[in-house]
C-alpha cells in the first residue's frame, strides 16, 4: 500500500494539483507512518490496518482536479 501511495504522488491528481498544503501534508504524513510500521517487526495486524487506514482516509480527502495541462 505504501509503493501505491507514493506513486499516487506523482500520478495521482488529487494529489499533485492539490492546493491544500495541509492536505497533502495529512497523505505524506501517513505514508511516512505507515512505513514505520511496516518497518517494526513487532507491529501488529492491527497498527498496519491503521496506517492503512489512515492513507486511505488521507488519499479521500485530496481534492487536486486533473486538467488537460501536461
Amino acid at each position: 500500500a505504501t509503493n501505491e501511495a507514493k506513486a499516487a504522488k506523482t500520478t495521482d491528481a488529487k494529489y499533485y494539483n492539490e492546493t491544500d498544503a495541509t492536505k497533502k501534508q495529512a497523505y505524506d504524513d501517513a505514508i511516512t507512518k505507515a512505513e514505520a510500521v511496516l518497518k517494526d517487526p513487532n507491529a501488529t495486524q492491527t497498527a498496519v490496518d491503521q496506517a492503512k487506514q489512515a492513507i486511505e482516509t488521507a488519499q479521500k480527502a485530496l481534492t487536486g482536479v486533473p486538467t488537460d495541462k501536461e
